[in-house]
């Protein structure tokens, strides 16, 4: 079995976020070593694609601290301290 390396920053600000046709194209600042790129997703149903958007926009408008995980091509965002909150605050 292959093993893929896991890129993980954590403290990563999403700068803005913008939909060009089927693409979500988001610009990311942060991390410990002060990064910037761009993240674009593509989704083929529309509705997922709106309910992304507004979660993406939320963390930009909020300055919510995100965390990117990478793994072979697939980049993950995720509000970590918000999943963490949510799943053993019960």
């Amino acid at each position: 079995m292959a093993f893929v390396d896991i890129e993980v920053l954590q403290h990563v600000s999403v700068l803005h976020v913008a939909v060009e046709g089927g693409a979500v194209i988001v610009d990311l600042y942060g991390g410990e070593d002060s990064v910037c790129g761009t993240v674009t997703y593509h989704f083929e149903d529309r509705h997922e694609q709106d309910e992304h958007v507004r979660t993406l926009s939320s963390w930009a408008e909020t300055g919510a601290d995100v965390t990117y995980l990478k793994r072979g091509g697939v980049v993950v965002l995720m509000d970590e301290v918000a999943f963490l909150r949510e799943n053993f605050a019960k």
